[in-house]
């Protein structure tokens, strides 16, 4: 997203893009990233809601340890679960640069099945929401949605050099040590929901 939206904010004006474009781009992105969010929060309240019905909360807890636990030793081995795909970069030229390009890009980005993440945090975040607390899915993946499209949108002001080092050995010793992070940091909270479901 910031290698499309950054060009438009620093040469969008001089070359052939209006003023108000770029602007347009990221407010769309913003709505694409919540509508997305609002649909996955109705998936995993549907979802949510049907376990509840039939695995005691305990359960529940037990599953969701687990999950934290598998999803912190995947971010240790450098195997964070993701789908091996970007947005696709053909939407710039099949849609005009406003924000009709931005919905889509954002919705598409939105979904988090289909494209890459760096780490498992949001994993943890969806599988927190569908086995404990479903009726939460609205704030927690709108909060999230509105901090990426605030982070898009810093990275994109900032310009290109924001994007020089992606792919480079330095970015992906970066990436390691971020998900090495992550993964001890869901591994200690796994103990959370182990504890409280071992207590009920």
């Amino acid at each position: 997203m910031v290698g499309v939206a950054s060009p438009m904010l620093r040469f969008g004006p001089m070359v052939r893009y209006g003023r108000s474009i770029p602007y347009r781009f990221l407010a769309g992105l913003t709505l694409g990233l919540i509508l997305a969010s609002v649909a996955l929060a109705y998936v995993a309240w549907v979802i949510g809601t049907s376990l509840a019905t039939f695995l005691p909360l305990h359960a529940r807890l037990l599953l969701l340890a687990v999950l934290w636990l598998l999803l912190g030793v995947a971010d240790i081995l450098n195997r964070t679960p993701h789908a091996r795909r970007q947005v696709p970069q053909s939407f710039i030229r099949k849609l005009p640069p406003g924000e009709l390009l931005g919905i889509t890009w954002g919705f598409d980005l939105g979904l988090l099945f289909t494209t890459q993440k760096v780490v498992s945090l949001l994993w943890a975040a969806l599988a927190a929401v569908v086995l404990v607390a479903p009726a939460s899915g609205w704030v927690v993946l709108g909060a999230a949605a509105i901090v990426e499209a605030l982070m898009i949108a810093g990275a994109s002001a900032l310009g290109w050099h924001v994007l020089h080092n992606l792919g480079s050995k330095a970015s992906r010793a970066w990436i390691r040590r971020v998900r090495g992070i992550s993964g001890l940091a869901l591994m200690a909270l796994a103990t959370i929901p182990l504890l409280q479901g071992t207590h009920l």
